[in-house]
This record gives structure tokens, sequence and C-alpha cells, in this order.
């Protein structure tokens, strides 16, 4: 049975938000509000709860799973290095929809990174999920909490509908207001590259990398 707690999204209860902690920890699966969708997590260094991911989105193992931070996690528990630009977007845009890609870690199973041993990192701008990932010691997954090809759940009751007693929890913090997902962008010997169009335009990320 899936277990649903209701969270005000302006004054998260953090007794409600330990509970799935406490789920993430022991490799269960929630979904949870963000600022763009609701996305499915867990916990992104257990392998065999990242599978859970895959086989309840009916996902392809070749497609990446992206990856969601507090702002005080260290990145290099996860990823080799950070650029000089990709620092400026990170002080710029995070917390935001920007996800950008990193040389992951040996710390990071290939299975999250779909092969490529690149990983898609951000901190989203939406309370619950930052003072939930401020109780968790490690990343969680990010990926829209929908099945493969249907649309994105962008509340707590279509996140049920998809998936009713097949997830652990869900966080209801209501409805997610904005309908683009996070621009994806990656950063090759000083080249920005945009992989995925979103929130944040590919002019307003040029424009933050001459400043």
């Amino acid at each position: 049975m899936t277990e649903i707690i209701k969270v005000d999204p302006l004054k998260p209860d953090l007794n409600l938000l330990m509970k799935a902690e406490e789920v993430l920890r022991k490799g269960g699966v929630i979904a949870y509000p963000t600022d763009t969708v609701y996305g499915l997590g867990v916990n992104a260094l257990n392998e065999e709860a990242a599978r859970k991911v895959f086989s309840l989105k009916k996902r392809d193992e070749s497609k990446p799973l992206l990856l969601v931070v507090s702002e005080e996690f260290n990145l290099k528990k996860i990823i080799t290095e950070v650029s000089p630009q990709a620092l400026k977007l990170i002080k710029t845009f995070w917390p935001g929809p920007l996800t950008i890609i990193f040389k992951a870690n040996n710390k990071v199973s290939p299975l999250l990174t779909g092969g490529t041993g690149k990983i898609g990192v951000r901190v989203p701008d939406n309370l619950i999920a930052l003072k939930l990932l401020s109780l968790c010691r490690f990343p969680i997954t990010s990926t829209s909490a929908n099945p493969s090809g249907m649309e994105e759940a962008k509340t707590a009751e279509e996140v049920k509908n998809y998936f009713s007693k097949k997830i652990d929890l869900i966080i209801d913090g209501g409805k997610c207001q904005k309908a683009l997902p996070s621009t994806i962008v990656e950063i090759e010997k000083g080249e920005i590259k945009v992989l995925r169009k979103g929130m944040i335009s590919e002019e307003i990320i040029a424009s933050a990398l001459t400043k």
C-alpha cells in the first residue's frame, strides 16, 4: 500500500519528511514535488533501488537518470570535477531548473549514467524537495513520476493514478505550477551545449557565462 503524506509547501514538516528519508535510506521509492513536475526518488547510490525506477517507468536502461542534491551537498562525492563555467552556472541558477552534466566518479553506478560515464545533477527550487534533500546524506533520482511516454505528473493524485500500490510513499505538496522540465546543459572544452530545452533559455545561459 502506498502511503501518502500531505506536506505544506510553504512550511514543510520535517517530522513528515523524515518518513520519506527513512524510505529512501532503506531502498524504497518515493514520489515528491519539485519546481517542475513530480519526481520518482530513490537513493541514487543504491543500484538495486535505481533498478526499481527503471522497472516502474518501463524505461530503457540506456537512458540515464538525473539526480537532485541539496544546496550543501559536496558534488565531489559523485563527480570528478567542476569546471569554472559550471561553477558560474551553479552560482547563477541553483536552486533552479538547470541540470548540468558532469563526469561521474566511481561511486555512481553505470546504470545511472546509461553507460556514458556522465551524470546530470541539479538543486531543485522547491522547499519540500530542498528540506527532504537536506535530511538525506545522498543524492536522489529525479526522473519524472510517470511511465515512459506518458504525460508528466503535476499532482500527487496523478502520481497515484500511475503508480498506486507500486511505490512506497508519495509526498503531496500540492500542484506543481511550471509545465516545462529543467534545461539540460553540458560543458565540453569550454563550450556549452544545450541537450534539452527547458525553463531556462539558451540565451539566458549564454548571458550568465559572459558576466
